[in-house]
């Protein structure tokens, strides 16, 4: 089982901090949340067809998935998933 840290409006939207999934990659795990928690899809997802993200920091065990293998980046129980979304200032 996957522990996923939601921050911001991640949080807001669900209305907890962490949640956890079952799920064997990043692409499954956000599908899964989406269905879950339709209030979070607004803030995550751009397009379901292909699935394209929002530009949000998505992490896996502290590592930004971009650096891994994107959608594809696999899971295994007891990694921790953490979300946040971009922050914008001037």
């Amino acid at each position: 089982m996957v522990t996923v840290r939601l921050f911001g409006v991640f949080r807001e939207a669900v209305g907890q901090k962490e949640v956890n999934i079952f799920s064997k990659n990043v692409r499954e795990l956000v599908e899964k949340l989406n269905s879950k928690h339709e209030k979070i899809v607004p803030f995550l997802i751009k397009n379901t067809d292909p699935l394209e993200l929002e530009d949000n920091i998505i992490l896996v065990n502290g590592r930004s998935i971009w650096f891994l293998d994107g959608l594809e980046t696999a899971l295994t129980d007891k990694d921790i998933v953490s979300i946040f979304s971009p922050i914008g200032g001037g």
